[in-house]
């Protein structure tokens, strides 16, 4: 798994490629949380090179999500996530915290 930070307008753009599994958790955790601490911009998840997910590589995510949620009372957006993945992330019952979303044609594109 890599990962991608970069600034996207008045987005941070977190960009997840490969597997996403427990082996990554921390790397993703520390990523969005590290982006969170920058103040109360915008951190959009972009998982549209995500090959395969598994619920423990999520975790990081949602706790991710929920730590931040705490500080801002906003949700954290999930954008271009494949089919199957989008159903993970729905089913996990977290959608208080996280928002999962198709971008428009043209923004947060995969690099």
């Amino acid at each position: 798994m890599e990962i991608s930070i970069e600034n996207a307008g008045p987005y941070n753009c977190v960009r997840i490629y490969g597997r996403l599994d427990s082996r990554g958790a921390a790397s993703i955790y520390d990523a969005v949380v590290g982006l969170g601490a920058l103040g109360p911009g915008r951190v959009v998840l972009n998982l549209g090179a995500v090959t395969h997910a598994t619920r423990a590589g999520c975790s990081a995510i949602f706790v991710a999500a929920k730590m931040l949620h705490t500080r801002t009372g906003a949700k954290r957006c999930v954008v271009d996530a494949a089919p199957d993945m989008e159903r993970l992330l729905e089913r996990a019952g977290f959608d208080h915290l996280i928002a999962v979303q198709r971008p428009p044609v043209g923004s947060l594109k995969r690099a």
